[in-house]
């Protein structure tokens, strides 16, 4: 799903190369909403071995995906103050490629531009983004985290009302300055490789999506989840297309009428 507005929260998220997942690691311990391990496994392999070093970790990265760098220089000494520094100038890399990726499009923005525009050395934003194509996949991997999150932050409600919150987000994102449609859309059509870093990391992205429906359609006791998801989906995609291109001024009546229509269509 896409984000309506980023989480005021600090997380961490450790998108990166994969080591071996131990059993049982002290690691599970940590007990912060301001913590979110993607990859356990990362922290474990660059030597993160306790609840203590994860929380100094998370409370240097205000919402930023970084990879081992930042985690290697805060334990090799560098303390929080210059890791913060470390994760002030990713954020701006990202922030600023995030923004210009959607305004104008990823094969029209090149990555000196980038880098002159947000401000940072060119040293760092190369050691984290060693290519463009990570770049574009940790833009695209942050907009899940963000949509991840903001259905999370949704109130406790019926399954029915929160498909239906889930539906309003459209409306939310339609109405904001300089909207150009779905963010992943969007990227899938200048990555269109199957098997591309950018593809898996849009795939993984609508697999959360449809298990996310489903799992509140099978809570809502809809007769065929698998079916209804599929309708869900589609009908989303479609929405986020045509709020774009279409002056729809009822947008919002229009998009429960539809939800409604399929929840209540006979079986």
């Amino acid at each position: 799903m896409d984000h309506p507005s980023p989480p005021t929260s600090l997380v961490l998220s450790i998108i990166c190369e994969s080591v071996p997942r131990p059993a049982v690691h002290p690691i599970h311990a940590v007990a912060t909403p301001s913590l979110l391990l993607v990859d356990l496994p990362v922290l474990v392999g660059v030597g993160v071995s306790t609840p203590a070093q994860a929380a100094e970790v998370a409370a240097v990265a205000d919402g930023v995906i970084v990879g081992t760098a930042l985690v290697r220089r805060l334990l090799d000494g560098g303390g929080p103050e210059v890791a913060g520094a470390f994760v002030a100038e990713l954020r701006a890399g990202l922030d600023t490629a995030a923004a210009l990726f959607y305004a104008e499009g990823i094969h029209a923005v090149g990555i000196d531009r980038i880098i002159g525009q947000a401000g940072v050395a060119k040293a760092t934003f190369y050691h984290h983004f060693p290519s463009k194509d990570e770049l574009v996949r940790t833009y695209v991997a942050e907009q899940d985290r963000l949509g991840r999150a903001a259905v999370q932050e949704l109130p406790d409600q019926a399954p029915r009302e929160t498909v239906l919150a889930i539906f309003d987000g459209i409306r939310s994102l339609a109405s904001e300055p300089g909207y150009r449609g779905c963010p992943y859309i969007n990227a899938a059509a200048e990555h269109p490789a199957a098997a591309g870093s950018v593809r898996k990391a849009i795939d993984e992205h609508r697999r959360w999506s449809r298990d996310t429906i489903r799992e509140l359609l099978i809570a809502d006791s809809q007769p065929d989840p698998d079916r209804t998801t599929d309708i869900l989906i589609a009908l989303y995609d479609g929405l986020l297309v045509s709020s774009h291109l279409d002056d729809l001024t009822d947008l919002a009546d229009l998009t429960r009428d539809a939800v409604n229509r399929i929840l209540d269509a006979p079986r």
